[in-house]
């Protein structure tokens, strides 16, 4: 029950932050958040494109550090994802 609530709010998220990114397109903190959203909602593959946007928009060097760490988490549950697939 919570993990479906859980689920369907992190969907919406994903979509008004997709609708934001439109408004804000020089935003890294925006393609973060939407990285974050997407790798909850197992999907590496955008989160990856996102977190690239966000590297290259960044002009902050205290960010660095908090998109290499989104970078790993989203290679991690590429891996998973990529071993399940493959067992």
């Amino acid at each position: 029950a919570i993990s479906q609530i859980l689920q369907r709010e992190s969907m919406k998220s994903a979509s008004t932050l997709k609708k934001i990114i439109k408004f804000d397109k020089n935003n890294p903190n925006l393609y973060l958040a939407k990285s974050i959203v997407d790798i909850y909602n197992l999907n590496p593959r955008e989160a990856d494109k996102n977190i690239q946007m966000a590297s290259k928009l960044n002009n902050e060097e205290s960010l660095i550090s908090t998109i290499k760490s989104i970078q790993l988490i989203s290679n991690f549950l590429n891996f998973k994802i990529r071993n399940l697939i493959n067992i």
